[in-house]
C-alpha cells in the first residue's frame, strides 16, 4: 500500500498492470507445471512398471551378494549389511536403514533353508544381529 501512495499516478498504473501480468503468468505456470508433472509421473509409472515387475536374481557369492535384473546388476559386499529381520512373510536383509533385500518365504523349500541363509550371512558379517522370531 505504501508503494501506491508514495509514487506518481503514472507509475501506479504501470505497477498495477505489471502486478496483474505477473499474477496471470503465475497462474499459467501453476496450471502448466501441474499438468506437466502429472504427465511426467504417469509416463514414469507406466514405463517403470516393466522394470519393477522384472525378475530379480539374488546370488550369495563368497565376498558379496550379486543382484541381477533385466537392466541392472549390482554387487553388495557383506560388510555393507546392517541387520537382518524375519517377518511373517519374508526375510529382510538390510543394506541401509531404508533399503533391504526382501526374500519372501515362498522361495524357501523349508524353514531350514532360510536358517541356512541367516547363518551364512552372520558368518560373513559378524556385526549382524541374529534376528528373533
Amino acid at each position: 500500500m505504501i508503494f501506491f501512495t508514495t509514487y506518481p499516478k503514472e507509475i501506479n498504473i504501470f505497477a498495477l498492470l505489471y502486478l496483474f501480468l505477473n499474477l496471470l503468468y503465475y497462474v499459467y505456470l501453476r496450471l502448466t507445471r501441474k499438468r506437466k508433472l502429472i504427465k511426467y509421473f504417469n509416463k514414469f509409472y507406466t514405463e517403470g512398471r516393466e522394470f519393477i515387475e522384472s525378475e530379480l536374481t539374488i546370488l550369495f557369492e563368497d565376498s558379496f551378494i550379486l543382484t541381477q535384473s533385466k537392466n541392472v546388476e549390482s554387487k553388495i559386499p557383506y560388510e555393507n549389511l546392517v541387520r537382518l529381520s524375519i517377518g511373517t512373510e519374508a526375510l529382510y536383509i538390510y543394506i541401509s536403514n531404508i533399503q533391504a533385500l526382501i526374500l519372501p518365504n515362498r522361495i524357501f523349500h523349508s524353514p531350514s533353508d532360510s536358517q541356512a541363509i541367516i547363518h551364512f550371512l552372520i558368518q560373513k558379517n559378524g556385526n549382524l544381529i541374529k534376528p528373533l522370531k
